[in-house]
């Protein structure tokens, strides 16, 4: 499954108003959930900025496909959906 775009309100980035934590991990938990839904095994891909490739392989453990190009493999979007979700949903 592709997740096409990823943004967090640019007010909840890094700054004292920071009202949310984890909400990119969040919304990739969604896409991996959904994934499974679909019968993809949970796997997500998704094209990164430059500057957030190395943060999206260790916060998320997002393992590298090209230059920019990240997927979300099925063990680590069970890990996602388990922390995300009461019931889980894998």
């Amino acid at each position: 499954m592709e997740v096409y775009l990823v943004e967090n309100a640019p007010w909840n980035i890094g700054s004292e108003r920071q009202e949310f934590i984890g909400v990119g991990a969040h919304l990739f938990a969604i896409a991996c959930k959904r994934s499974f839904e679909a019968g993809c095994e949970g796997c997500v891909a998704f094209d990164a900025n430059t500057g957030l490739v190395d943060y999206y392989v260790r916060a998320l453990r997002a393992e590298a496909m090209g230059a920019n190009r990240l997927f979300i493999a099925t063990p680590r979007a069970k890990q996602l959906v388990d922390t995300y979700f009461e019931e889980g949903g894998t």
